[in-house]
């Protein structure tokens, strides 16, 4: 992202919406993953991924929240 990192953007996003879900998508190495994680996010998958893993991850959120069974 040119203006913000990843790192600041989930800081952002958590500041402002602290009960947002972030799903971190990345191909970039290395990457700090606990930092990532302090900052905020819900789950991070690396690149190539299959859309099973986002799937996943939703149907988990979803299920958290009470939205489905």
């Amino acid at each position: 992202m040119p203006k913000m990192g990843g790192i600041e953007s989930a800081r952002k996003i958590m500041e402002n919406n602290p009960g947002s879900r972030i799903v971190f998508i990345s191909g970039q190495e290395p990457l700090d993953e606990h930092e990532l994680y302090r900052a905020g996010i819900y789950a991070l998958v690396r690149k190539p991924f299959e859309m099973s893993d986002l799937y996943d991850i939703a149907r988990k959120v979803a299920l958290q929240k009470g939205i489905v069974d």
